[in-house]
């Protein structure tokens, strides 16, 4: 694939990504303003955070991770019958498998919720997010049909679709607070988690099937590669389970520190996902299937080329997201949800943990392209190892933190360390792994950043904080002026500084971008 292609690629899939997490902030805000932070909408919170964690771990998780290399395999080797038979076998797999785990769920809902999710939560809370989980596990099916489909899609280097469909499924979970009755509540959203799946399968279908694909029910079992997919999925389905056991683990404790600490930990955690959800998440998605050509192909070379590339990109653009919302995260959690029943108390609640998240969105984009290289290789068992160990620290942190009185910014900062953590390890195993790639001119890179994004914050904070003399903070309009005044002046002084000590490099990239890549 031609750079001008991989540019292209991630300049769509950016936009649909940034459309997503526009619609899905204007859900938070709306949620909030209607609910602010009280047991509806911890209930909510606690309710999704099964079906919502399975849609990023089958959507853009696991199946991408396992499917994509195998198939991106078959059709290098022009082998598309047997694309077509493996997906049929995986499709009756899939929905065998889940109709039985909605089917568990629905019925022991009660006690899972009681004594699985939730750490002293009011029994109306508890009671509300029995009914509202029960209601949104059916969509768990719609989201692993879902799954597979991206996975054929980007095995193809069609990465459209899939973004689209991520883009209906947001737009369905804020739907409901125009087109349901107003009487519904909380409820009318989780009936739009199921809608929005529907969309989210729906909306890839018709590009799936035609010259490259015809569905071919398999009952064969015995495939030779599905038990390679067998083998691969367990610990890649481990590894990225343990890594999103993160949330489930600060709510369970937020849900006994205070009322609406589970609902300001999820704010903050989602705000500070945007920079990963829009540019990271299209810069990894596009340069997957690059990872798993080069190693197909076995060009070790393109495969460092990739992985420079794909990661220097990257960092130029999420260290000073990073440091922007470590300077801004109070201005912006008003600007967002400051509204209704959302009052300054919640905000102050909601912004602290979130300016540890800021920090901690770093390494998390880092290590999202470096772990697809881990799956090119089909090494799935490594990130177990590094997840598992990781994860055992972070809890040891915040139950420290928190006995410490830390509250909810001590589960941020424990998550913060433990992705800093985190990405040192997968770097040493990876470097390991598949010898120099260019590593210490990504430091170089990170540390000019670095640098330049400490101007830009510094810059962002002042403006910010002096912006109460010239604007009323007390509207929304004022609010919008704040924040946006101190972020394109921090985007300004970020620019120039960054070209000033860092020119070589910019230039080296803009050539990239001029000349034909490497084939992956």
């Amino acid at each position: 694939m031609s750079t001008k292609k991989v540019i292209r690629d991630i300049g769509i899939v950016t936009i649909l990504l940034a459309l997503r997490s526009v619609v899905g902030f204007i859900r938070d805000v709306v949620m909030a303003s209607r609910f602010a932070l009280d047991y509806t909408m911890d209930a909510f919170n606690i309710a999704s955070k099964i079906p919502l964690t399975i849609a990023n771990l089958l959507v853009m998780g696991v199946f991408t991770a396992v499917f994509l290399p195998i198939f991106t395999r078959y059709i290098i080797e022009n082998k598309k019958d047997e694309l077509n038979r493996l997906v049929g076998i995986l499709f009756i797999v899939i929905t065998v498998g889940f109709s039985v785990l909605i089917i568990l769920a629905e019925i022991f809902a009660r006690p899972f919720i009681m004594y699985v999710l939730t750490n002293n939560a009011t029994a109306e809370t508890v009671d509300e997010a029995i009914v509202l989980f029960r209601l949104m596990m059916p969509a768990v099916l719609l989201m692993a049909w879902a799954g597979l489909a991206s996975g054929v899609h980007n095995s193809f280097q069609r990465f459209t679709m899939p973004a689209v469909g991520n883009l209906l499924f947001n737009i369905w979970m804020v739907l409901p607070a125009w087109i349901f009755p107003h009487s519904w509540g909380i409820r009318g959203f989780a009936v739009g988690v199921l809608i929005g799946a529907l969309f989210q399968l729906a909306v890839q279908l018709p590009g799936l099937f035609g010259k490259h694909m015809k569905l071919q029910i398999n009952f064969n079992m015995r495939h030779p590669a599905l038990i390679g997919i067998g083998s691969l999925v367990i610990p890649v389905l481990l590894s990225s389970s343990i890594n999103y056991l993160v949330p489930f683990i600060e709510t369970f404790l937020a849900s006994g520190i205070a009322n609406g600490a589970v609902s300001a930990l999820a704010y903050a955690f989602r705000i500070s996902q945007l920079p990963l959800s829009i540019f990271v998440l299209a810069v990894s998605s596009v340069v997957y299937p690059l990872f798993a050509e080069a190693v197909t192909r076995n060009k070790p070379e393109a495969l460092k080329f990739n992985i420079q590339w794909g990661l220097k990109l990257v960092v130029m653009i999420i260290i000073p997201a990073g440091f922007g919302l470590l300077a801004l995260s109070h201005p912006i959690v008003m600007m967002l949800f400051q509204r209704g029943k959302f009052g300054i108390v919640d905000t102050v609640m909601t912004s602290a943990p979130l300016a540890f998240y800021g920090l901690a969105i770093i390494p998390m984009a880092i290590e999202a392209v470096l772990v697809k290289v881990f799956y090119s290789i089909s090494d799935t068992k490594t990130p177990v190892k590094i997840y598992l160990s990781n994860l055992i620290m972070l809890v040891i942190l915040d139950v420290v933190f928190v006995k410490m009185g830390l509250g909810i910014v001590g589960l941020a900062l424990g998550a913060t360390i433990c992705a800093f953590v985190r990405i040192l390890l997968v770097v040493i195993v990876i470097r390991k792994k598949i010898g120099i790639f260019g590593l210490s001119g990504l430091m170089v890179s990170m540390i000019k950043s670095t640098i330049a994004s400490i101007f830009m914050s510094v810059t962002a904070y002042l403006i910010a904080i002096r912006a109460n003399y010239v604007v009323n903070l007390g509207s929304n309009f004022g609010r919008s002026l704040q924040v946006g005044f101190a972020i394109i002046a921090g985007i300004a002084v970020y620019a120039i500084v960054l070209y000033i000590i860092d020119r070589k490099e910019i230039n080296q990239m803009l050539a990239v971008l001029k000349r034909r890549g490497q084939s992956a």
